[in-house]
């Protein structure tokens, strides 16, 4: 990784410099930390004498190296984690403890095909380079680039597009710089590029509606009933006669078909042949196709407006059948009603 640092940063010249404060100057002490497909590296530099570097993990020891100007220290394997911790020490002295944070990353849309990608930062790093590369397919076995740019910084995020789409084989690259307690801070992330992933599958339909209950079919046919006898007790029997029917409203729980019945009791007869039948004075039916309020029309029969126009009070009984759409039994409900006949004007003087 050290290697694509440098060449990486070369390709990169004048494509991100609007992205590095000038608060990032040289320091006399830096760290690298460097995640690539294969293991990771880091490296420290910034005093002359024997140098030694320490990687921690959890407080146990993960690897030392020692080196003169500046000590290199390979993890081949190992990818380091967020919390390892890097101490650099010249001479004996320590000169720098810095923790590994775990940025910048590089998101699932470094895909094949993808001309660009996004991830995260460490909000306080400048992006110094990102790109990507296709290990030897250059001239000469060398890598070919595909240099980026930073398209935008978001507080912990950042995008960037490249040059030309990926392409199965290439790695995705993005590095990062900051400061720590004057000590510069260098972090990057190679990764091999792959398919894209598959777009989320889309949400799962909502559950259908519990059909209505026989107690609320039920409960639904009385509560029309109800209204019904009220607007049938307070009508002139004469003007419904006249006008020849009655809207009755009703709510649909569920698709399906109701009926609503006006009948009169059955007037005694002496023939002892002839069964005296009841009197359908009105009726109606509605079908409906979806839940909702909808009002049926109660039809007066040719016998049921000689009845209303006669001058006795109608005792009958109101009746209300609903048939669903999905099958099952129907379900009934009834009331009496009791229709007055509405009493005529005084001309007296």
């Amino acid at each position: 990784m050290k290697s694509i640092r440098v060449v990486a940063a070369i390709a990169a010249v004048g494509c991100v410099g609007a992205f590095a404060p000038a608060a990032l100057a040289a320091s006399p002490t830096y760290v690298s930390f460097d995640v690539g497909v294969e293991g990771s590296s880091v490296y420290a530099d910034g005093g002359n004498g024997s140098s030694k570097l320490d990687v921690f993990r959890g407080g146990d020891l993960l690897s030392s190296a020692t080196g003169t100007y500046g000590t290199y220290l390979t993890l081949p394997g190992l990818q380091l984690q967020a919390g390892d911790t890097a101490q650099y020490s010249v001479d004996g002295a320590v000169r720098a403890t810095v923790a590994y944070d775990g940025t910048p990353t590089i998101g699932d849309d470094a895909c094949i095909g993808r001309s660009g990608f996004t991830g995260t930062r460490n909000p306080e790093a400048s992006v110094d380079y990102v790109g990507a590369f296709a290990p030897n397919a250059g001239a000469y076995g060398q890598s070919s680039f595909n240099v980026g740019r930073v398209t935008s910084l978001s507080g912990s995020s950042y995008a960037a597009s490249l040059a030309s789409p990926l392409a199965a084989g290439d790695v995705a690259y993005v590095g990062t710089e900051r400061i720590v307690e004057d000590v510069n801070v260098f972090s990057s992330v190679a990764r091999a590029v792959g398919a894209c992933p598959a777009p989320p599958a889309p949400p799962a339909p909502a559950p259908a509606p519990a059909p209505p209950t026989k107690a609320q079919l039920v409960a639904g046919l009385k509560q029309s009933l109800k209204q019904a006898s009220k607007d049938l007790k307070s009508v002139d029997g004469a003007k419904l006669a006249k006008k020849g029917a009655l809207p009755v409203g009703f709510t649909f729980l569920t698709p399906g078909k109701v009926k609503f019945t006006l009948m009169a009791p059955a007037l005694a007869t002496k023939s002892k042949k002839h069964k005296a039948k009841a009197l359908v004075i009105a009726a109606g039916t509605k079908v409906a196709g979806k839940p909702g309020h909808a009002a049926v029309s109660l039809k007066l029969t040719a016998a049921g407006r000689k009845l209303l126009r006669g001058s006795k009070p109608v005792k009958a009984t109101l009746s209300a059948t609903f048939t669903s759409a999905s099958g099952g039994p129907s379900q009934k409900a009834q009331t009496h009603v009791n229709m007055k006949r509405a009493k005529k004007a005084d001309h007296r003087h």
